[in-house]
């Protein structure tokens, strides 16, 4: 698997606003653990993850569905050679006179081939057969060698006029086939951006919960240095002793959370690794401080780009074109069969008793009409025509309301996104400004504290209050950067963003596939 992997990596350019270090050199401390930026994670998961491999071998069959309908209007020309030679030994007796008879037949042709289908429906034909016959027969010395070798080509023309006929009937295959490979293109954009959006999304996880980890061991700390100081108070009389189960009971909520925090962070830990498909004992250390890159985008200008680019609305807009195709070939279906065929044939006999005066050429030509006009009167084949035609309208009618269904959704969804991104970042200033606050707030009762003038129970609900704002800043800090990632997958612009160009080595790949065992 890991061969196929190295053949199909996709990533040709991923050139990031900020320095790009791939997954062979990020920062590694030791065997089991690597110093990761989210960039880092990004390369390493395209670079790794098995269903990469399994999303380009599709591609690899894929593509031959158009290659097949773009090859209609394609000379197929062949050509067949047989031979067949057969040897006989014969002995004969009669009235005590034996004969001996040995006879050698050899059979040999070729024939040339090719048709030439064009775009309204007609087709060339032509063949070219040549074959030589060769009898040699050998009785007590006599030999007799006859041979014939005749040679027959033709060139044949078949034009449907009607039914079966017209540059649209002919074309509708070809023109299905362009659409599937379109979505097939953008379906594999879509499942790399998934793979992209899943890692973003765990490695923010993984960077929040070891933050709120690193969040939870300075409170934790914060808690026991701050019992030692009450200690303190308590010893030189300036708190009463029964004012220390406060700090006492401080600190055990905050050795709780502590290990809660072990915990969320191995379980995202393993989620990450088992995205990038590495081994599951390495140790993960986040690299960098997540930051707020602002983006200000602009409904109008979505919309547009996600009309072109997001593949469930392009899928509604080909289930259209796919519809009206399905519905002309039903009309065409009802035509009558009106076929114009065009035909030339010369013959050629050469024979071993012949002389060259002889003339053994036959020409033959002929042009027609041919006309069948089906009535169906009364039955079954008049209900299932009209059946079928039925079908076919409701089918595109059914299509188009899906279309105008999937603009209505789209306009909503990307009205969502654009709204809920500005939101996420006026919440951030808000827990931005929230956190400065309650630091705030925090030192100073703890200045009053120091001068008698408030409560452990008042010092502790702060620190509370602290941690709680610390996570939410960062929790609010995460679903920005989320609500960033669901409007690029509206508009289709994950790659984009990321400055990630697929390409597939799609002929190393198919010939690897070949030799696959």
């Amino acid at each position: 698997m890991k061969r196929f992997i190295g053949h199909c990596i996709l990533i040709t350019t991923l050139i990031l606003a900020t320095t790009v270090v791939s997954a062979d050199t990020s920062h590694e401390t030791t065997d089991k653990t690597l110093r990761m930026t989210l960039t880092d994670a990004v390369s390493l998961a395209l670079r790794s993850n098995r269903n990469i491999a399994i999303y380009y071998l599709n591609r690899v069959l894929q593509k031959y569905d158009l290659e097949i309908a773009e090859a209609e209007f394609i000379p197929n020309v062949n050509l067949e050679v047989t031979s067949s030679p057969i040897f006989t030994d014969a002995y004969t007796t009669f009235k005590g006179s034996k004969s001996k008879t040995l006879t050698e037949y050899w059979n040999a042709g070729t024939t040339l081939s090719a048709t030439h289908k064009i775009p309204t429906g007609g087709a060339f034909t032509f063949s070219w057969e040549n074959t030589y016959t060769n009898t040699r027969t050998k009785t007590d010395g006599a030999v007799l060698s006859p041979y014939t070798s005749p040679s027959v080509w033709s060139l044949k023309f078949d034009q449907p006029l009607l039914k079966g006929g017209g540059i649209d009937f002919t074309r509708a295959a070809l023109i299905r086939a362009r659409l599937q490979e379109q979505e097939n293109i953008l379906s594999l954009r879509d499942n790399i951006s998934s793979i992209i959006e899943s890692t973003i999304t765990a490695y923010n996880s993984f960077y929040r919960s070891s933050r709120n980890l690193k969040i939870r061991k300075t409170a934790l700390e914060e808690a026991k240095k701050q019992l030692e100081t009450n200690k303190i108070l308590v010893e030189t009389g300036r708190m009463a002793a029964n004012e220390l189960v406060q700090s006492e009971a401080q600190v055990a909520d905050q050795e709780f959370s502590y290990e809660e925090a072990l915990n969320t962070v191995e379980t995202n830990r393993l989620a990450l690794l088992d995205i990038l498909d590495i081994d599951k004992t390495t140790q993960i250390i986040p690299d960098e401080e997540i930051t707020i890159k602002e983006r200000k985008p602009d409904y109008e200008t979505c919309l547009d780009i996600a009309l072109g680019h997001n593949l469930t609305f392009i899928q509604k807009i080909n289930a259209v074109k796919t519809s009206e195709l399905s519905l002309m070939e039903q009309e065409n279906s009802r035509l009558w069969d009106l076929d114009l065929t065009a035909r030339f044939k010369e013959d050629y006999d050469t024979y071993m008793w012949k002389s060259h005066t002889d003339d053994d050429k036959a020409r033959e030509w002929y042009v027609g009409l041919t006309l069948t006009a089906p009535f169906e009167l009364y039955g079954n084949d008049r209900i299932v025509k009209r059946k079928n035609l039925l079908a076919a309208k409701k089918l595109l009618k059914v299509a188009r309301i899906n279309l105008d269904e999937a603009k209505s959704d789209l306009e909503t969804q990307i009205q969502n996104a654009v709204r809920n991104v500005y939101t996420q970042l006026k919440l951030v200033r808000r827990s931005q400004k929230s956190l400065e606050l309650a630091q705030m707030k925090l030192e100073f009762e703890k200045t009053k504290l120091n001068v008698g003038r408030s409560t452990i129970f008042q010092v502790v609900s702060f620190q509370n209050t602290l941690v709680e704002k610390q996570e939410a800043e960062l929790n609010q800090t995460i679903s920005y950067l989320t609500s960033l990632i669901t409007l690029d997958r509206l508009l289709g612009k994950t790659l984009e963003t990321w400055n990630i160009e697929l390409k597939g080595n799609y002929g190393k790949l198919e010939k690897e596939l070949m030799g696959y065992r």
